[in-house]
C-alpha cells in the first residue's frame, strides 16, 4: 500500500515527479529495515523493484502527457512572469537564454490574453520558433543558479506566497466566488491563523525545516536510539525533503502565475511540520520525569 501510495503521489502532478528518487530511497530503507529473515527480505526487495519500475515509468509518463497540456504555458509564464521580472537586466537575460530580444515586449504578461496583445503569442508557430524550442524548465533553473541575487529574490517571494491564504473556494449555497460573498469560517480556523504564523522570508523556512531535520539526523545517528525511533526520524526527513524540493519549483517553472495554488504540496508539508513541532513540544512539556 505504501508503494502504490508513493506512485500515486509522484504521478499526481508533473512537478511531483521529481519526488520519485526520495520516495524510492525511503521505500528501500523501509523494506530492508523492517523485513526479518532472508525470505522476507527477498520479498521486500522484489516489491521495491516493482515500485521502482512503476514510479520510474509513470513519473516519466506524467511528463510526457503534460507536454501537450500545460508545458507551453508553463514555459511562457516562467519567462515572462518569472525571469524577466527578477532579472536586473531583462534584455541581458534574454541574451543569456539565447532568445529573441523582442520578447521583452511581453514581459509581465500571462499566456491567456488575446493574441493581438502579444509580440509573441503563446501556443503558436512563432512561439515554438522563438521560445519553446529553445528553453526548458531546467534551463530556467540553471539561469537562476547563475544569478543568485535573482534566485534569492524569488525564494523570498515564494515564502510570502506560501504564507498567503489559498483562494476561497468554500461557498454557501447559491453564492459564487465571482464578486463579493460571505466568508465560510466552518472548519477554517487554521486557514485564518496560518498567514499570521508562517514566515514571509526564506530564512524563516530554513529554520522551520532545518531544525527538525537536524534533530532527525541526530536521532538516526544516535547509538542508543531504537529502530522505531530511527524510522520515525527517517519519515520526518522524507517529508521535509519533499517540502524542500517543492519550495522553489513552482516559481522557477511558472513565475508569478498562480503561485499559491502551485505551492499546495509545500503548504501541506509546512502545516504538518508545524503540527509535528507543536506535538513534540507538548509531549516534552507533559512528560513525566
Amino acid at each position: 500500500l505504501l508503494g502504490f501510495s508513493c506512485v500515486y503521489l509522484a504521478c499526481a502532478k508533473a512537478q511531483y515527479a521529481v519526488l520519485a528518487p526520495v520516495l524510492l530511497l525511503w521505500w528501500a530503507v523501509l523494506a530492508i529495515s523492517t523485513a526479518e529473515g532472508v525470505k522476507k527480505k527477498l520479498i521486500s526487495a522484489g516489491a521495491a523493484v516493482l515500485v521502482a519500475a512503476l514510479l520510474g515509468s509513470y513519473a516519466l509518463g506524467v511528463y510526457g502527457n503534460n507536454e501537450s497540456i500545460s508545458s507551453q504555458d508553463t514555459l511562457y509564464s516562467g519567462l515572462m512572469n518569472g525571469i524577466l521580472l527578477y532579472a536586473d537586466d531583462p534584455e541581458e537575460a534574454l541574451e543569456d537564454l539565447g532568445l529573441d530580444p523582442g520578447l521583452i515586449a511581453d514581459k509581465g504578461k500571462h499566456p491567456y490574453l488575446p493574441k493581438e496583445d502579444y509580440y509573441c503569442p503563446p501556443r503558436t508557430e512563432k512561439a515554438e520558433e522563438l521560445l519553446y524550442s529553445k528553453v526548458s524548465s531546467t534551463k530556467y533553473l540553471a539561469w537562476y543558479l547563475k544569478h543568485p541575487k535573482a534566485f534569492w529574490h524569488l525564494l523570498n517571494d515564494t515564502a510570502s506566497y506560501a504564507a498567503d491564504p489559498m483562494p476561497d473556494f468554500n461557498l454557501y449555497i447559491g453564492e459564487t466566488n465571482v464578486g463579493s460573498h460571505r466568508t465560510v469560517n466552518k472548519w477554517n480556523l487554521w486557514a485564518q491563523m496560518r498567514p499570521n504564523l508562517l514566515p514571509r522570508r526564506f530564512a524563516g523556512y530554513l529554520l522551520l525545516f532545518g531544525l527538525p531535520a537536524i534533530a532527525a539526523l541526530m536521532t538516526i545517528f544516535r547509538k542508543g536510539a531504537g529502530r522505531r525511533r530511527k524510522l520515525y526520524a527517517g519519515l520526518l526527513l522524507v517529508l521535509l525533503a519533499i517540502g524542500a524540493m517543492q519550495y522553489p519549483l513552482p516559481m522557477v517553472g511558472n513565475g508569478r502565475s498562480d503561485p499559491i495554488k502551485q505551492l499546495y504540496l509545500f503548504r501541506e508539508v509546512t502545516d504538518f511540520t508545524y503540527l509535528f513541532l507543536l506535538t513534540w513540544v507538548s509531549a516534552r512539556m507533559t512528560r513525566r520525569k
